[in-house]
């Protein structure tokens, strides 16, 4: 407790006499209320002779903590502040009261220094051995369509479902949910085959219905719901209107602190398309070693830093990847990528999740990447390893989605109402229509993965604050809308240069920059490390 009121006093810019110190050591004190009467009387040195002084007025209510923008650094070597490093600058006498005065060197510091970071883990999937049969996967996808029916409720106009096998008759203006099973695109509109767990039937959705191209555009095995009517003796159903496992409106947490997080990912190191020089350049910037005042400023208000997977270029990869390497082994090329990321201030919190081009399994959710490549950043505890897709709560407040994003290429290729909005150049509309489905890959081959009995890890749930991804290797810009309903959509960059194979898969990379994200204003920034000069980009929503 006595170590605490030091250190919030440290916190606040106060200087503390000797004799100030020792009183301190030796009396119990409420924090607050001392700051507080502190703050009244306007004074920077503290003494033993104010302490008594204002230990004789009566307590007040306490003053909320408020958040320093520099702190002192102490140079008295007391066994009670043992835990505070202290170092000798000079010591100066003041004559006008004869005491000894501890002169203070003022330090900037760093988030994570002066103000607290946190990370909770929400979802995070670790190795699932399970012995995969047809129980396993109905168990999967009744799973699935439980839990989308939830969320289809959530539309006001949905009051009531009909269950497909009570369709014996002619029916109005109901409404009915399953798992589209089929569909077929013709002139007049699209012929969809919908599953539940009792009965298939057919559904008709007429190309004047709303938002054509989106219907027609919707995977199989998405749940879906149609309003409409059924016709017995044709055994089929019109719809009139599409409801999609939408997600709701959100809004926007934001925090006291004035604290940013960084997303980037895919170094891909042991590419010789890895760009070391830019991702050094980064390091340096954490480190308050690059860039100008300003930009070095704002690298210590870093709290978090999310890294979205490919970590490494991994080998087999791909064909004739080999040609490709600088590090021909795993091992090699993690061990240069831990001798990296050693390098980042302790004070930031790193959150990391794997990629296709990881050690790990590529079936998803992906584990976490193993301790034993990465043994040393493993011992330090501002170091998260996380699986592939994971949930994380930072700073107690922003709930944040990460997912490397292996299927957007299915997306781009297979979602017509994608590749004609933009494609890869746009990967915020991918994520808008798997948040619109809440599903990261809702068709089964749309991205490898293993089907758990009792849950569906690729649905989109909890909603989050944040939806990060990665994988296509693309910032966003001041083109970008990159909020959907709340929910703010950031794909981050890389630091690789474009590859023959990218070129082939039609990737339109945008290397080497860093988005940053302020959870107290909700600005956002990007910060290009590309060449020699460090700029920045301000996002406006």
């Amino acid at each position: 407790m006595k170590n605490d009121i030091i250190r919030k006093l440290w916190q606040k810019g106060y200087i503390l006499s000797a004799d100030a110190l020792e009183f301190l050591s030796k009396n119990t004190i409420d924090s607050d209320n001392l700051i507080k009467k502190l703050e009244e009387r306007s004074t920077t040195i503290i003494t033993k002779e104010i302490l008594e002084e204002i230990l004789q007025i009566e307590e007040k209510n306490n003053l909320q903590k408020a958040n320093g923008a520099s702190i002192l650094k102490f140079i008295k070597k007391e066994e009670f502040l043992e835990d505070i490093q202290f170092k000798t600058i000079k010591e100066e006498r003041k004559e006008e009261n004869k005491k000894e005065v501890i002169i203070l060197e003022r330090v900037k510091r760093s988030i994570g220094e002066e103000i607290e970071t946190d990370v909770e883990i929400i979802k995070n999937y670790k190795i699932h051995k399970i012995d995969i049969n047809v129980d396993v996967w109905v168990s999967y996808y009744r799973n699935r369509l439980s839990k989308m029916k939830r969320f289809l409720k959530n539309h006001l106009e949905i009051t009531h479902f009909y269950s497909l096998d009570q369709l014996d008759s002619d029916e109005r203006d109901i409404t009915i949910v399953g798992i589209i099973r089929d569909k077929k695109i013709r002139e007049k509109g699209v012929i969809f085959l919908l599953e539940d767990s009792k009965k298939m039937i057919k559904v008709f959705a007429p190309s004047d219905i709303e938002e054509y191209d989106l219907v027609k555009s919707i995977p199989l095995d998405s749940v879906i719901a149609f309003t409409g009517n059924y016709y017995e003796s044709k055994e089929i159903f019109i719809a009139e209107k599409v409801y999609y496992p939408d997600i709701p409106y959100k809004e926007q947490k934001k925090v006291e602190d004035d604290v940013w997080i960084a997303f980037t990912g895919d170094l891909q190191v042991g590419s010789k398309f890895f760009l070391e020089e830019a991702f050094l350049r980064f390091l340096k910037w954490l480190k308050g070693e690059y860039g100008n005042e300003k930009q070095k400023e704002l690298a210590k208000k870093i709290g978090y830093i999310i890294f979205t997977g490919d970590m490494v270029d991994g080998v087999g990869v791909y064909p004739g990847q080999e040609d490709e390497l600088v590090i021909k082994t795993v091992d090699g090329q993690y061990s240069k990528l831990q001798e990296l990321l050693l390098e980042i201030p302790e004070n930031i919190k790193i959150i990391i999740i794997p990629g296709n081009h990881d050690i790990v399994r590529l079936a998803e959710p992906q584990p976490p990447i193993p301790s034993d490549m990465l043994p040393e950043l493993y011992k330090l505890e501002n170091f998260y390893f996380l699986s592939n897709p994971s949930y994380v709560r930072i700073h107690k407040a922003i709930d944040i989605l990460i997912y490397h994003g292996y299927s957007m290429d299915w997306f781009v290729s297979e979602i017509p109402y994608i590749r004609e909005n933009g494609g890869y150049e746009k990967p915020e509309n991918i994520m808008k229509f798997m948040l619109m489905l809440r599903h990261l890959a809702p068709t089964h081959g749309a991205t490898p993965y293993i089907p758990y009995p009792d849950e569906d890890p690729l649905i989109i749930d909890p909603v989050p604050d944040i939806f990060v991804t990665g994988h296509i290797h693309r910032a966003i810009n001041k083109h970008t809308n990159y909020n959907y309903k709340g929910v703010d959509l950031i794909n981050a960059s890389c630091f690789q240069d474009i590859t023959p194979y990218q070129i082939e898969l039609g990737h339109k990379p945008d290397p080497g920059k860093v988005v940053l994200k302020n959870l107290k204003t909700g600005a956002i920034k990007i910060l290009n490390f590309l060449s020699e000069g460090l700029s920045n980009e301000n996002i406006k929503r």
